[in-house]
Order: C-alpha cells, then sequence, then structure tokens
C-alpha cells in the first residue's frame, strides 16, 4: 500500500462525509437539517478538491511518463473520465448553494446527490482495486 496510502486513506475520508450526507436524503431526515448538509457538502467539497489536487500533481504526471505503456494507458484513461465525473460534481455542488435550495427542491436534491454519489463510489472503488495497485506495484 505504501505510495498510495495517503490516497486511500482520503478515500475513507470522502467515503464517511458521504455516509453522513446519504443518512439525511430523506425528506424527514433533511426536514431540520438543510444546512448541515449545505455544510457537509462543503465539507466534502473540500476533500475531494483536495483529494483531486494531490492525485494531479504527484501521481498522475508519473504515471503518464511512465516507462509502461499499459500504465500510461490506464493513467489517461483515469484522467479522462475523472474529467468527466470533476464536471458532473462542480456543475452538482453549484446547484446546492445554500441550505435553502436544498430545501426549496429536497426532491431533486435527494435523487441527484444519490446519482452523484453512485458514481463517485463507483469511482473510488476502481481506484482503489484497480488503479492503486498499479501505483503500488509500478510506482
Amino acid at each position: 500500500m505504501g505510495r498510495t496510502q495517503n490516497f486511500r486513506r482520503q478515500h475513507k475520508e470522502i467515503q464517511q462525509v458521504v455516509s453522513e450526507i446519504s443518512d439525511l436524503l430523506s425528506i424527514e431526515g433533511l426536514s431540520t437539517r438543510f444546512d448541515d448538509c449545505r455544510d457537509l457538502l462543503a465539507e466534502l467539497t473540500e476533500k475531494l478538491t483536495l483529494h483531486l489536487t494531490i492525485e494531479d500533481k504527484a501521481m498522475y504526471p508519473r504515471l503518464l511518463n511512465h516507462t509502461d505503456g499499459a500504465v500510461r494507458t490506464l493513467a489517461q484513461r483515469y484522467v479522462t473520465e475523472m474529467g468527466g465525473i470533476k464536471k458532473v460534481y462542480v456543475d452538482y455542488v453549484g446547484r446546492w448553494p445554500t441550505g435553502d435550495a436544498i430545501r426549496s427542491r429536497a426532491p431533486a436534491f435527494i435523487e441527484e446527490t444519490q446519482g452523484v454519489f453512485k458514481a463517485l463510489a463507483e469511482r473510488i472503488a476502481k481506484e482503489d482495486t484497480e488503479l492503486y495497485p498499479l501505483v503500488d506495484k509500478h510506482g
């Protein structure tokens, strides 16, 4: 786990905040906690931004210039995929700037959040099982 230990720790922190938000994702759960939910969303955004920045600066440049073509190809696929996920996330967060925005359209917020969190969970699982073992093995 050497090189990816910090990334894996960050994944756990991200998953913890996702879990806290997910616990609120019902009309009843949100009923008095719209602002709390938005605060958690801000915390998640901060953690994701830090994680992605570190990956972009510390991991991907090394992988994209690796001597093994298979490593370069996989890294490029991840970079491309992440660009799409990152845009979806930024657009999503922009639609929910305040607790009032969440309150006024709670059903839409719940549905969209579940979709975004599903994509995020799938990405984390792929990184943990496919990308990070490669990084740990090949640097």
